[in-house]
């Protein structure tokens, strides 16, 4: 015999938590089958910045006073250019809740977002299980999960795949991801010992080719970032040299970053070698994707928590009223498609194209120099780093400001 909900969601990290809890609240029956076998297991890859685009979903869940509690840290990204500091003093956007980022280690996050979830009366949530079939029938999806006292069966309205990049629901179904180089290779650490910066500012270094992000954390913890070609990462790797003075001596190059000479590493230096950008369909013969298992992007860009967030919060929206109706979901998971791609995939472009490192030095430096002259185009470029702004608006903002610029020269 088979246990039914109105959703199974395969993988229960940040995507899937919010996403059950988003149809808990609304009263649906939600069950999370997540593979590791404890409620305590994190994601180990993460710069652990939310981007003020997501504080709305945890604001509506009620989540954003205990995540604080917790020691989740308000912040805002200021940047480092070689034309000069894009730091406005503004908070992001003109919206009180979208108003600041959060900084937060996902050895905190991820245990925090599972013991809600395993709170809720209407989600169950299964540690040690693993998704193995999944088969379309006429009522939904017929779902067998392996744990270690052997298969259990679990029918749903709605399949969702919340397992990351290397997603199996994905492989199951053949949803294949489209890949897109990305051209460095990154290392982090955790150190203490480093002054935080002012009201918690996260710097970001857009030096080139490389990049560098101090970010942060409770317990005068701070995680360092450092994104490099991955020629250089490979001659660092045999150059005998520790590996954790190579990116403590990188932040000693730039005015304005807080002192690291002093910073005592507590963690091994972790990192990757190679980390393509993924994309795959967000609807995929009647099952939806969200979070890294739709779109895994580089982490430098710092997206990963807040649009596996967003992209929960969005398949909600779209299929709550269909699946609470017991109507049929197709209408309801093609708005999903279409919402998603016009969201995220502008940004995603973005973000592919920063991946590639054969960019013109001439044209970066005009572009920095544009920005860095004006107010108001520094708070686009930091809005649309939070993701609360589009592409499209900045690319206008921007052309409007060289319009104007060129302009008053010619009228001089």
């Amino acid at each position: 015999m088979s246990d039914y909900y109105d959703v199974v969601i395969a993988g229960g990290s940040v995507a899937g938590c919010i996403l059950a809890l988003s149809y808990a609240q609304r009263e649906l029956s939600v069950t999370i089958l997540e593979q590791k076998e404890t409620e305590n297991a994190y994601k180990m890859l993460c710069t652990h910045f939310v981007q003020p685009v997501a504080l709305p979903v945890f604001q509506e869940l009620q989540l954003a006073t205990p995540l604080e509690n917790l020691g989740a840290l308000r912040t805002k990204a200021a940047f480092w250019t070689p034309a000069g500091w894009i730091d406005p003093p503004e908070d992001y956007g003109n919206r009180p809740e979208t108003a600041y980022a959060y900084n937060i280690e996902r050895r905190l996050l991820d245990p925090f977002l599972r013991s809600q979830a395993a709170a809720h009366k209407n989600v169950d949530l299964r540690v040690g299980h693993r998704l193995v079939n999944a088969e379309r029938t006429n009522k939904g999806w017929l779902v067998e999960a392996q744990n270690e006292r052997g298969r259990v069966s679990i029918e749903a309205r709605l399949l969702v795949a919340a397992d990351g990049r290397h997603s199996y629901v994905a492989s199951l179904m053949g949803n294949k991801a489209e890949h897109d180089e990305n051209q460095r290779a990154a290392l982090f650490a955790y150190f203490e010992g480093i002054e935080s910066p002012q009201t918690n500012r996260s710097i970001f270094i857009l030096s080139e080719p490389d990049r560098g992000f101090l970010y942060p954390l409770c317990n005068n913890r701070t995680l360092l970032a450092l994104y490099v070609p991955k020629a250089t990462a490979q001659e660092w790797q045999s150059s005998g040299t520790p590996l954790e003075r190579k990116i403590t001596a990188y932040f000693e190059q730039f005015p304005g970053v807080p002192d690291v000479s002093r910073a005592r590493l507590v963690s091994p230096v972790l990192g990757y070698s190679d980390y393509p950008n993924l994309t795959r369909k967000a609807n995929f013969t009647g099952a939806a994707f969200v979070g890294d298992a739709a779109l895994s992007l580089d982490p430098l860009s710092g997206v990963g928590c807040g649009f596996a967030a967003v992209s929960a919060r969005m398949l909600a929206n779209a299929t709550v009223d269909a699946l609470s109706a017991g109507q049929e979901l197709e209408s309801s998971l093609a708005a999903y498609q279409t919402d998603f791609d016009k969201f995220f995939l502008p940004h995603a472009r973005g973000i592919k194209a920063d991946s590639i490192l054969a960019k013109s030095s001439e044209t970066t430096m005009h572009t920095y120099r544009c920005i860095v002259a004006s107010a108001a185009l520094q708070r686009e470029f930091v809005d649309l780093t939070g993701r609360i702004i589009s592409p499209g608006r900045f690319q206008a903002a921007y052309i409007s400001t060289m319009v104007k610029a060129r302009t008053l020269v010619h009228t001089a």
